[in-house]
């Protein structure tokens, strides 16, 4: 009796085998720009589950997750896709070069895959004003992006790595199911800041700097424009039609988040006695100096988180208006330092 012959089933493709049911209209925005918000939540599910299964990997670990960004909702890759990734289509990094470009670190990673094919791509993160183990934390933070972008442009995957989203102004990560904003750890995701833009004025010659002589970093660039416009989130250059290169003060609540913050610190560090009517007054007054400092100098990554809580604490802790006096200069003179120093780091490089 003649053995049976065998069929063949083709495996269908992962997008094919999600989109047999969506709308033409959705099924475009799909395809053409990978916006996944015109799937229910059932097909969302469905679609990450099978592009896990054609790639090979496996969607328990969460390889992928969601991302807002301008309002598409985009498939994006955590540090467990690209570890998987690396392993399976056996991607190896051949050779990491670093270099230090004004106040910026470069690092370009070199590699191939299984098959010979080779690739590069980049990493790269501000270091201006940076020192000690912060300023390690990001030159490995760079050599990390480069490597997974390598990964990720080896296995032809045109999507975002975990460590690019927060660099995007507006990005958030958002649940699969509620489409609610949520941390890329998966809790609930803090309330954002709103912002708010003003066209301020004209840019100042020094942020261009001499015309035949070294450019200022970009972290002088914002203290220049702090000191014309005053403490903002921070300010962008941007050439406006029919005005030209203009100054754009970009704000949020920052300030006042900071304020309050130093007056609950006050009212619960209890009073020292012979503390003066008039030393309070001038401790409230000298309030909004303070904060505006911290303010302007934490955007600027002249003063670290730590630093900043650190001063509200002293702060807090004076006896008399020397003492503010001391506390306000100890932290000026410390962020007016490291921009110094980031100035003169970028006229080396």
């Amino acid at each position: 009796m003649p053995a049976a012959k065998k069929t063949k089933v083709a495996k269908r493709s992962a997008p094919a085998a999600v989109i047999a049911t969506v709308p033409r209209e959705t099924l475009s925005k799909l395809v053409l720009k990978g916006d996944l918000s015109g799937l229910s939540e059932t097909e969302r599910m469905d679609y990450y589950f099978r592009f896990c299964e054609h790639l090979g990997l496996d969607p328990v670990t969460r390889p992928f997750d969601l991302l807002n960004l301008s309002g598409k909702l985009v498939l994006y890759a955590h540090k467990g896709c690209t570890d998987q990734l690396r392993k399976k289509y056996g991607v190896s990094v051949t050779d990491l070069r670093g270099e230090t470009i004004q106040d910026c670190y470069r690092v370009t990673a070199l590699g191939r895959d299984h098959t010979g094919r080779t690739d590069a791509s980049t990493g790269v993160v501000k270091v201006g004003g940076l020192l000690g183990d912060n300023y390690a934390n990001a030159v490995m933070k760079a050599e990390t992006k480069a490597k997974r972008r390598l990964t990720l442009s080896l296995c032809g995957l045109g999507m975002l790595d975990e460590s690019e989203i927060e660099t995007i102004p507006g990005a958030m990560t958002v649940d699969f199911q509620s489409g609610e904003p949520i941390e890329p750890d998966g809790s609930p995701a803090p309330p954002r800041e709103a912002e708010t833009e003003t066209i301020v004025g004209e840019v100042p010659p020094a942020y261009w700097g001499p015309r035949n002589g070294p450019r200022p970093s970009e972290a002088k660039k914002q203290m220049i424009l702090v000191e014309k416009y005053g403490p903002a989130k921070r300010y962008e250059v941007r050439k406006i039609e029919d005005q030209g290169w203009r100054v754009v003060k970009i704000d949020s609540d920052m300030s006042g988040v900071l304020q309050e913050s130093i007056k609950e610190r006050e009212a619960a560090t209890p009073k020292g006695e012979g503390e003066s009517a008039d030393f309070h007054k001038e401790k409230e007054k000298m309030l909004p100096r303070m904060a505006n400092l911290l303010e302007a100098n934490l955007a600027s990554n002249f003063l670290t988180a730590d630093e900043v809580s650190a001063a509200k604490r002293e702060y807090n802790l004076t006896k008399s208006v020397e003492d503010l006096t001391a506390v306000y200069k100890k932290y000026h003179d410390l962020a007016a330092g490291r921009s110094l120093d980031a100035d003169a780091k970028g006229s080396v490089s």
